[in-house]
């Protein structure tokens, strides 16, 4: 079998869930499980999280897949839905969706004209400044009256996402918050404001329901942070083995384009993990593994199928040890510096020939 293998740690799950309860004790969590819960797997990741209030997905497609495994929590649909005829299978799971456009709110007016019997709760998402998705603050209380004109939705929460999150001291934050509270001071409904940077910040908003996203997973959700100070724990370790070893003289090259040489008499490790698995091929030599609980510098290109790996400087290094690419004690956070990529990348690029070990 080969040894390439993600091993998710429940227990660290549960614990980034608990440090974003104990950051906003006042909020409900709606635990953003979408893209298979950034790579983890979304239907183990979602009965780990069973102490959230509700899930968060991108999709019907992703909400399918958990009811179809037993998950009977309540979910939020962040990307809402695209044509009238999802909404009786909506409607019937009752699944929540996020409205962002005219036209959605539209097809909820015309599906309650022929269903008057059915009602649900929504979302209404915002344009404060991210530009993406969302209301626009000038058409905000045509758009809000609009919704209360409809009986059959029985609460609207309102909600909006901050384009720089990532970093506490930028100034859009500040204009986003403002944006916000100016449209929706006066109304009662719920809001929805926090992903997981702002949910680990101090910074003072009224939020009825955080959405922690990356932090539940153990990574940073800031730019340069560190989760591991911050108070997380990594959830997944990917891991290899060393399937080969050879000895390469000074002169001699390795891997695809002979990019790396060797400096002196060389031992290459050869590791089962490419970028068929999800590993990313950009990451430069120097980039590190751990084996035998020792920083080794990966040497030449990632390959499909194959990473090669200086363990010169470990001599007991041999066929059948352990690499770890990330994990406890090599964070995503450091090897998506390295790659120049973030955190949310490598763990949703994890391939489906990775096997996964929950524990």
């Amino acid at each position: 079998m080969r040894p390439v293998v993600a091993t998710i740690d429940t227990d660290a799950l549960r614990h980034n869930l608990a440090k974003a309860q104990t950051c906003r004790p006042e909020a409900n969590i709606l635990a953003v499980i979408k893209a298979n819960a950034y790579g983890h797997g979304a239907v183990a990741c979602a009965k780990a999280l069973s102490d959230a209030d509700a899930f968060a997905v991108a999709s019907i497609e992703e909400a399918e897949v958990l009811f179809n495994h037993g998950v009977t929590k309540r979910i939020v649909l962040l990307a809402g839905f695209f044509e009238e005829s999802e909404l009786a299978l909506i409607f019937h799971r009752q699944w929540i969706p996020v409205i962002h456009t005219e036209q959605q709110i539209q097809l909820l007016h015309c599906w309650f004209q022929k269903n008057p019997e059915k009602s649900c709760d929504i979302f209404l998402k915002i344009d404060t400044g991210m530009h993406r998705l969302g209301v626009p603050l000038e058409k905000f209380a045509e758009w809000h009256a609009k919704i209360l004109a409809i009986p059959n939705i029985k609460q609207c929460t309102l909600m909006t996402h901050f384009a720089c999150a990532d970093e506490l001291e930028n100034k859009t934050i500040e204009l986003q918050l403002q944006c916000f509270e100016s449209l929706t001071k006066q109304l009662d409904n719920p809001c929805s404001l926090a992903n997981s940077a702002l949910v680990m910040s101090d910074v003072s908003f009224r939020d009825n329901w955080i959405r922690p996203g990356i932090m539940l997973y153990g990574a940073s959700p800031f730019k340069n942070g560190n989760a591991q100070i911050e108070g997380l724990e990594p959830v997944m370790t990917l891991s290899s083995a060393i399937i080969a070893c050879r000895v390469v003289n000074a002169g001699e090259q390795v891997g695809y384009g002979g990019d790396w040489q060797a400096k002196r008499q060389s031992v290459i490790a050869t590791v089962a993990m490419g970028y068929g698995d999800g590993y990313p091929r950009h990451v430069p030599t120097g980039t590190p593994v751990i084996i035998r609980n020792q920083r080794c510098p990966i040497v030449g290109r990632v390959s499909m199928d194959f990473i090669t790996v200086d363990v010169t400087d470990c001599p007991h290094a041999a066929v059948g040890d352990e690499v770890i690419f990330w994990g406890k004690e090599l964070p995503t956070d450091e090897i998506a510096t390295q790659s120049k990529t973030i955190a949310y990348e490598l763990l949703t690029g994890i391939s489906q020939r990775v096997r996964y070990v929950y524990k």
